[in-house]
C-alpha cells in the first residue's frame, strides 16, 4: 500500500513538470498569437471594407452619372427642339426623337418628367422596355424648392418622402428610394425656359448596392449610401436600415461627425468599434461620392469578420488539451520506469522546497543517480549561502533605489561604490527636457489629469534615458534632466561617447512624444512638443546635501547651461553647445545658429540645433 502512494505521487510530480514544460509556451504565446491574428484580421477587414465602399462608389457613381447626364442631354435636345420647331417643324421633332431614345438607353431611367418654367407639369418621357408596363407619372407641379436648387447647382438630387413620389410619407416607409435629379432648360442666352425631372428606377440604387455587399461580402445588407445630411439614400431591402432614416448620431456617426468628412473630394475612412442596428458591435468604412455630395457606407459585425479567430481559439483549446493528456500519459509512463532511488530524490527535492538544505539522501547506487544525490546535496548548501547573500544585497539594493538612481543603488550593494558625502569629477553630457506651453494646459486642467500626463510623459522620456545609458537626474515640474556618462566605471566605453549617447537620446525624446502626440491630443486637448537643450563638460557627480538627507547628482557649469539652453528651446527644438558639436562631429547634422548671451555666462556661447 505505501509503495502504490509513493508511485501516484511520483506519477503526479513527472506529470506535473511535463504539463508545465510543454504548456507554458502555448499559454504564453497562445494569446499574443491570436491577439495577431486578430489584429490582422481588423487590418485585412479594413482593407475588405475599404475595396467593397470603392467598388460600391464606383457602380453608384457611374449609374447616378449616367442618369443626371441623360437629364442634361435630353434637356439640351428639348431646347434645341424647342428653338428648331419655330424655323423647321420637322428638325425640332427629329431633336425630340432624339430625346427619347436618349431615355431609353438609359439604364436605371424610369421616366423624364418637362415642366414649364412656372414649375408646372408639361409632358413625359418613359423608359418602358418590350414586355414591361409603363411606370406611374407624376404629373403633379415641381415644387419651388426643388426649381430654386436645380437652378442654383445646374442640377440637384432629391429623395422623395415615399416610393411613389407624392402625397404623405407612409407609417412605415419603404426599403426602395423614390430618387430624382432634376435640371434646367437653359438657352444660349442663359435664360431658364424649364426643368426635366428624372425619376430613378425604383429600388434601383438599392439593389445596386446589395448586389456589391453580397458579392464581396456574403451579405446583402453591409452597405449603404447616405446623402450630406445623413439621411439613407439607398439601402438593401433586407436591411434593418431603412430608406429616409436620419443618421445622424447613430452607428457609425455616433463616432464620426458629419462636418468632419471631406464631401467635396474623393476619400476613404474607417471607423473604430461602434454599435449597430441590431445591437451587435460592428466596424464600418465609408467613401465619398464628391460629385453628388453622397457617402457610401460598408458596416458588418465584428463578429464575421474574426470568424477565422474563433476557429484558431478552438483549435488552440484543442491543442492545450492534447499537450496536457500525452503530458499526463508520458509522466505516467515515467514514474512507472521510476526506481526507489528516485524515490529518495524526489523525497529530497521535497525538503529542499520546504527549505531543508540540511536532509541529505541515502543514495549509494555507484552510478549517475548517486552523482545527482551529490550534487544535490552541494547545490543545497549553495542554495542556502547563495540565498542569504542575495537577500542582504537585495534588501540594501532595494533601500537605497528609493533615495538614489538604480545604477548607484546598485554599485552601492556590490560594494563598488561608497555611500558618503562628495563625489568624483567627470566630463558628462546633460539633457534638460521640459514641456511647452505646460503651464497652460495646467492652468485649464484639473490636477488629476495633469498628474496622469505628466506620468506618462516621464514614463516614455525615463525609458528613453535608460535606453542609451543615461542616468535620470532629477524631475522639476514638467522637466527632466538627465546625465549621460555619470555612473560609467572607469575603462567602460559609455565614459567616452556620452555626447553621442545624449543627442540620440534627445532625437528619440522628440520621436517618442510624437508618436502619441496624437493620443494626448485626443484625451487632454493638448498639443504636446518638447523644449530640449543638451552641453557637456566637467562636473561634480556625487552625493550632495547632508548627512541626514543626500541626493546624487552632478553639479557644474555644463547643468547650468543645459538649463539655460532648454528655456531658450523653441517647441520641438533642441538646442546644443558647441562643446556637445565638437565631440560628435559629423556623426549628426548640427545647424549653427551663431553665438548667444546666456543668463549667468560673461561670454556669449556659440549654439546649434539638432536637425530631426
Amino acid at each position: 500500500m505505501a509503495r502504490t502512494a509513493r508511485g501516484l505521487s511520483l506519477r503526479t510530480k513527472w506529470s506535473l513538470v511535463l504539463l508545465g514544460l510543454a504548456l507554458t509556451p502555448l499559454v504564453v504565446l497562445g494569446p499574443i498569437t491570436l491577439r495577431l491574428q486578430r489584429d490582422g484580421l481588423m487590418e485585412s477587414e479594413n482593407a475588405l471594407q475599404g475595396a467593397v465602399a470603392s467598388q460600391a462608389t464606383k457602380s453608384v457613381a457611374f449609374t447616378v452619372s449616367q442618369i443626371s447626364d441623360a437629364a442634361s442631354r435630353t434637356g439640351q435636345l428639348l431646347v434645341g427642339a424647342s428653338v428648331q420647331s419655330e424655323r423647321d417643324k420637322e428638325a425640332g421633332n427629329n431633336l425630340i426623337s432624339l430625346a427619347r431614345a436618349e431615355v431609353v438607353a438609359t439604364e436605371h431611367l424610369s421616366y423624364l418628367v418637362i415642366y414649364d418654367k412656372g414649375g408646372l407639369y408639361l409632358d413625359a418621357i418613359s423608359r418602358t422596355p418590350k414586355g414591361e408596363a409603363a411606370p406611374t407619372v407624376t404629373k403633379s407641379a415641381l415644387p419651388p424648392e426643388i426649381a430654386e436648387a436645380a437652378r442654383r447647382t445646374t442640377g440637384t438630387w432629391t429623395l422623395l418622402p415615399n416610393a411613389s413620389g407624392v402625397g404623405t410619407p407612409t407609417p412605415t416607409p419603404k426599403r426602395s428610394e423614390a430618387l430624382t435629379y432634376t435640371v434646367p432648360l437653359v438657352t444660349s442666352a442663359g435664360e431658364v425656359t424649364g426643368y426635366v425631372r428624372a425619376f430613378v428606377t425604383e429600388g434601383a440604387l438599392s439593389e445596386l448596392v446589395a448586389t456589391v455587399s453580397r458579392e464581396r461580402l456574403g451579405n446583402a445588407d453591409a452597405v449603404f449610401l447616405v446623402d450630406e445630411g445623413l439621411r439613407v439614400v439607398a439601402a438593401p431591402s433586407t436591411a434593418r436600415i431603412r430608406v429616409g432614416d436620419e443618421l445622424r448620431g447613430k452607428y457609425m456617426f455616433s463616432l464620426l461627425d458629419a462636418k468632419t468628412i471631406p464631401w467635396d473630394t474623393p476619400f476613404q475612412g474607417v471607423t473604430g468599434a461602434y454599435v449597430g442596428p441590431s445591437g451587435e458591435t460592428m466596424r464600418g468604412a465609408y467613401s465619398t461620392l464628391a460629385r453628388h455630395r453622397w457617402l457610401i457606407v460598408v458596416q458588418r459585425p465584428e463578429s464575421e469578420a474574426l470568424a477565422a479567430l474563433r476557429g484558431t481559439q478552438r483549435a488552440f483549446v484543442l491543442a492545450v488539451l492534447a499537450v496536457a493528456v500525452l503530458a499526463i500519459a508520458l509522466g505516467s509512463w515515467l514514474a512507472a520506469r521510476s526506481t526507489r532511488p528516485i524515490e529518495a530524490l524526489v523525497a529530497l527535492t521535497r525538503r529542499y522546497a520546504k527549505r531543508d538544505f540540511e536532509a541529505r539522501a541515502e543514495v549509494s547506487t555507484g552510478d549517475e543517480l548517486e552523482e545527482l544525490s551529490d550534487s544535490l546535496a552541494e547545490m543545497a548548501g549553495s542554495i542556502r549561502s547563495g540565498e542569504a547573500e542575495i537577500a542582504k544585497k537585495t534588501a540594501t539594493e532595494a533601500q537605497l533605489s528609493r533615495y538614489l538612481p538604480a545604477e548607484v543603488a546598485r554599485s552601492i550593494a556590490d560594494g563598488t561604490r561608497t555611500l558618503g558625502l562628495g563625489g568624483e569629477r567627470r566630463e558628462v553630457s546633460v539633457i534638460f527636457a521640459d514641456i511647452a506651453s505646460f503651464t497652460a494646459f495646467a492652468e485649464r486642467s484639473s490636477p488629476e489629469d495633469v498628474v496622469t500626463f505628466l506620468n506618462e510623459v516621464f514614463s516614455i522620456l525615463s525609458e528613453v534615458v535608460f535606453r542609451h545609458g543615461g542616468m535620470v537626474d532629477k524631475f522639476m515640474g514638467d522637466c527632466i534632466m538627465a546625465v549621460f556618462g555619470a555612473t560609467e566605471p572607469d575603462g567602460d566605453p559609455g565614459r567616452s561617447d556620452h555626447a553621442s549617447r545624449a543627442l540620440a537620446a534627445a532625437e528619440d525624446m522628440h520621436r517618442f512624444v510624437e508618436t502619441q502626440s496624437a493620443e494626448w491630443k485626443k484625451r487632454f486637448d493638448f498639443d504636446v512638443r518638447l523644449g530640449v537643450g543638451v552641453t557637456s563638460g566637467a562636473a561634480l557627480v556625487g552625493n550632495l546635501g547632508s548627512e541626514a538627507r543626500m541626493e546624487f547628482t552632478a553639479i557644474g557649469d555644463a547643468v547650468n547651461t543645459a538649463a539655460r539652453l532648454e528655456s531658450l528651446a523653441q517647441a520641438g527644438q533642441t538646442l546644443v553647445s558647441g562643446d556637445i558639436a565638437k565631440a560628435v562631429g559629423d556623426a549628426y547634422e548640427l545647424r549653427s545658429l551663431g553665438p548667444h548671451p546666456l543668463r549667468g555666462k560673461r561670454e556669449s556661447v556659440e549654439l546649434f540645433e539638432l536637425v530631426l
